[in-house]
C-alpha cells in the first residue's frame, strides 16, 4: 500500500490583463498495468475578479485537495474508452454473452460509441458529454436505437465502476428522448394466413405453418432437431436457438419449454423428415446440413408471396404475433404464455392484437346483452330491433 502523502499544492496568480488563480498539485493515477503513478496536475480555479483574495482561493484549494489528503481519493485510470473496451471489457465479458448479444454490442460500439468516446479518457467521460451524445443521436435516429446505444455505453461504464477504474457511472440519470408513435406490429387474420400458405411451396409452407401453430421464435424454429420431437408423447421440446449459424440456449429460462404437438403437426413433421435423418439433424437445413438463414427465406420466398397476394409484409415475428393473437381469442392468456415461452403475462398481452371484425362482433354482443337480454333471435331480427330502437329504418 502506498504511504499517505499530505500536500498543500502550489497556488499562484497567472496573467496580466486577466488574472486567474492556478493550482498545481500531484495526483495518483492508475496505469493500464494496474500500478499507481503520481503525476503533476495544473488546474485553473477561477478569475481574480471572482476570487478577489488569496484566503478565498486557499479555501478552494483545501476543498479540492481534501479527498487526496484524507486518503479517500481513488486514483483515476489513464485508460481510454477504446483501450478499456478492447483490452479488458470484451476479453472478460464477451465469453459470457450469447452470440447475438456480442454481435449487437459490436455494432453499437463500432457505429456509434467509438467515433465519439473511443479516444476519451475513461475517467474523463461525464454525464454532460453523454447527454450531448444522446441529444445529437436523437436528431437522426429512432428512440429505440438511441436507447440501445446509451444502454451499451452504460453497460461498459458500470463494469468500469465494478472493477475500480472509475468511481461512478456517468450514464446514470441521462435522459432519453421521448418515444414517438411507431408503426404498430401486425397479426394476420386466419383468412390471410390461409392465402399465404396456399401460395407457398414446401418446405416453406411447413415452416410458416409450424412457426404460427407453435408460436416459435425464428431462432427456435431453425434450431429444431429431430431428437427434440417426441412423437410418442406428442411434444416439441424447445432447447436451442440459432443466430447466424451459432447455437445457444433460448432467449430466457421460460423459453426452454415443451409445446404440445397435435396429430396435424406431427403429420407435417413426418412429411418433411428424410428417411436417413438422425436425432442430431436439423428439421430445416441447407444442402450442406447447416442452419438456414431466416432473412434470406423472407426476402426470396415469403415477401414476394405477400406482394403477389397483396398481403401485409410478413416477418417471422409477425407469425409469432399472429399465434399469440389467435391463442388469446380462444384460450386463456396463461396457455398462450406457456406456448410462447414468455416470462410474464404482460409480455404475452403485448403480442396480442384486435383483428378486423372483432370489435364489431364484440359491440354487437354487448348491444344484445344490454338491450335484448334473454331474447333469442336471428341476426336479421336483431338488426330490425336495433333499428326500431334508435328510430332508423332497417336496411
Amino acid at each position: 500500500m502506498a504511504r499517505r502523502r499530505y500536500q498543500q499544492g502550489c497556488l499562484f496568480l497567472r496573467g496580466k490583463k486577466r488574472k486567474v488563480w492556478v493550482l498545481r498539485y500531484r495526483e495518483g493515477v492508475m496505469l493500464p498495468s494496474g500500478q499507481i503513478e503520481r503525476v503533476n496536475r495544473s488546474e485553473v480555479l477561477g478569475s481574480f475578479v471572482d476570487i478577489p483574495t488569496q484566503r478565498n482561493a486557499q479555501r478552494i484549494v483545501e476543498s479540492r485537495l481534501r479527498p487526496i489528503n484524507e486518503n479517500i481519493y481513488r486514483p483515476k485510470t489513464t485508460l481510454t474508452f477504446r483501450e478499456f473496451v478492447e483490452s479488458q471489457w470484451k476479453s472478460s465479458l464477451y465469453p459470457t454473452f450469447k452470440w447475438s448479444t456480442r454481435r449487437g454490442y459490436d455494432f453499437l460500439l463500432r457505429k456509434y460509441l467509438m467515433p465519439i468516446f473511443g479516444d476519451c479518457g475513461l475517467a474523463e467521460i461525464n454525464r454532460q458529454m453523454i447527454q450531448g451524445f444522446v441529444a445529437q443521436m436523437s436528431k437522426n435516429l429512432a428512440p429505440k436505437s438511441v436507447s440501445l446505444a446509451k444502454n451499451c455505453l452504460s453497460k461498459v461504464l458500470s463494469t468500469a465502476v465494478e472493477w475500480g477504474y472509475i468511481q461512478a457511472n456517468p450514464a446514470t440519470g441521462v435522459r432519453l428522448p421521448t418515444l414517438t408513435i411507431r408503426q404498430e406490429r401486425i397479426a394476420l387474420t386466419p383468412e390471410q394466413l390461409r392465402q399465404l400458405l396456399a401460395d407457398l411451396e414446401e418446405p416453406y409452407k411447413s415452416m410458416v405453418l409450424i412457426a404460427t401453430l407453435t408460436g416459435s421464435r425464428r431462432g427456435e424454429l431453425f434450431a429444431l432437431r429431430w431428437g427434440v420431437l417426441d412423437f410418442e408423447r406428442k411434444l416439441i421440446r424447445v432447447r436451442e436457438s440459432v443466430y447466424e449459424g451459432h447455437f445457444s440456449t433460448p432467449k430466457t429460462r421460460s423459453s426452454i419449454r415443451s409445446i404440445a404437438m397435435s396429430e396435424f403437426l406431427a403429420a407435417i413433421f413426418m412429411k418433411n423428415r428424410p428417411k436417413d435423418a438422425t436425432a442430431n439433424d436439423l428439421v430445416f437445413s441447407s444442402r450442406k446440413c447447416t442452419p438456414l438463414q431466416s432473412e434470406n427465406i423472407l426476402k426470396r420466398i415469403i415477401h414476394p408471396a405477400c406482394q403477389r397476394l397483396k398481403l401485409p409484409k410478413v416477418g417471422w415475428h409477425t407469425l409469432r404475433h399472429t399465434s399469440a393473437t389467435l391463442l388469446h381469442e380462444h384460450e386463456p392468456l396463461r396457455v398462450a404464455q406457456a406456448i410462447l415461452g414468455h416470462s410474464d403475462l404482460q409480455t404475452t398481452l403485448g403480442y396480442t392484437h384486435v383483428l378486423p371484425g372483432w370489435q364489431r362482433e364484440a359491440m354487437k354482443r354487448l348491444e344484445n346483452v344490454v338491450l335484448f337480454p334473454n331474447v333469442p333471435k336471428s341476426e336479421n331480427e336483431s338488426e330490425k330491433q336495433d333499428s326500431e330502437l334508435i328510430g332508423v329504418p332497417a336496411i
